[in-house]
């Protein structure tokens, strides 16, 4: 091995260690993923609608009423005419917003101007989403 192959090796394994280290320190850390949502917003059963305002449209009418400021029967009629313009069809990712859920929600912003933060973390609906849905309902009852 006096011909040069031991020095050429030795040079091979001194040019990938450099390698090998120069790639360990430039290497960028991993950016950890984001989720697409929130865990907990993912627990749709467990919001203000599916509990409390269900249990109070059956029980207790004035504290639907002192929540939506309005009548539950005036809810009902008010759900009929304006469902077919903000339905939404689900997808194979998710379930869409209910039209009652949506007034709901656009009902609760009108009625006490709360954050749409506050209403999020209410609904369990995302305040990105809650922000395109109170324009529509708006929308959709100023149509009728």
């Amino acid at each position: 091995m006096s011909d040069g192959t031991e020095e050429l090796a030795l040079a091979a394994m001194a040019l990938a260690t450099c390698i090998q280290a120069h790639q360990h320190i430039n290497r960028k850390p991993k950016k950890r993923r984001r989720e697409w949502s929130r865990p907990w917003l993912a627990k749709k059963s467990k919001n203000v609608f599916n509990n409390l305002l269900k249990e109070m449209f059956l029980e207790d009418s004035r504290g639907f009423y002192e929540f939506h400021r309005m009548s539950k029967d005036n809810f009902v009629k008010l759900l009929n005419l304006v469902s077919p313009l903000i339905r939404k069809q689900d997808t194979k990712l998710r379930k869409a917003v209910s039209p009652a859920q949506r007034l709901s929600v656009t009902l609760r912003y009108l009625a006490t101007g709360e954050s749409r933060r506050s209403l999020e973390f209410q609904y369990r609906i995302s305040h990105n989403l809650i922000s395109s849905i109170i324009p529509e309902v708006c929308d959709a009852l100023f149509a009728v």
